[in-house]
């Protein structure tokens, strides 16, 4: 059909398959609690690196690329906001709530002054840096969820992806309107966001089954 030499469609009479979306993983409330409890024992350079890496993707929902390229300009305390460069190059805004507030503000004034310098947040120390303005690469971070995780006691599989998923579920389970969830993890389309939607639904089958 492209090239012009088929007069017909010969897929147009397909229907498109239906493909189950993936199992979404997500850490229970006793878990997250858990494995803040641990970062926040940690009080070396890398550990208190590694408490302010879990608890802004725990707190924000941010994707791991938001984190690791958000800027030290982009950061707006006051309005308990930041900018971050999201998918496809969107900027956009996220909301800092009260508990990540306090986190930065002391990160920033003990901490951050003896990381490298960079425009970044995340300054890594690490000697051998391979990203731009010495920040942390993808597989950076992920060491650090997962040595959160792992160090806490929590079983399971840690990736950044999964405080994400944690984070968009809870919204849901709390009633918040899918659009509203829908700005806050920063999706392009709403469909995106309904995948979550489900996780609801199996707290309703839930509940009903342990009536009988």
């Amino acid at each position: 059909m492209r090239t012009g030499r088929a007069g017909t469609d010969p897929t147009a009479g397909l229907e498109s398959p239906t493909v189950r979306p993936p199992d979404i993983d997500v850490y229970r409330p006793e878990q997250v609690e858990t494995i803040l409890a641990h970062t926040a024992s940690l009080d070396d350079q890398r550990g208190r690196l590694r408490d302010v890496i879990v608890r802004s993707l725990r707190f924000t929902g941010m994707r791991s690329v938001e984190l690791r390229t958000l800027r030290l300009d982009a950061l707006d305390l006051a309005a308990g906001e930041a900018r971050v460069r999201g998918k496809a190059e969107r900027w956009r805004t996220v909301v800092l709530p009260p508990p990540l507030l306090a986190t930065l503000e002391q990160f920033l004034a003990e901490v951050r002054p003896g990381l490298p310098d960079s425009p970044l947040l995340l300054s890594n120390p690490a000697r051998l840096v391979t990203t731009e303005h010495r920040g942390f690469g993808p597989e950076a971070v992920h060491r650090e969820v997962e040595l959160a995780g792992r160090d806490a006691g929590v079983p399971g599989r840690h990736f950044p992806h999964r405080w994400r998923h944690t984070f968009a579920t809870e919204l849901v389970r709390a009633g918040v309107d899918i659009h509203v969830v829908q700005r806050l993890l920063g999706h392009a389309s709403v469909q995106s966001t309904v995948h979550y939607t489900h996780l609801a639904v199996d707290d309703l089958k839930r509940s009903v089954a342990g009536l009988w």
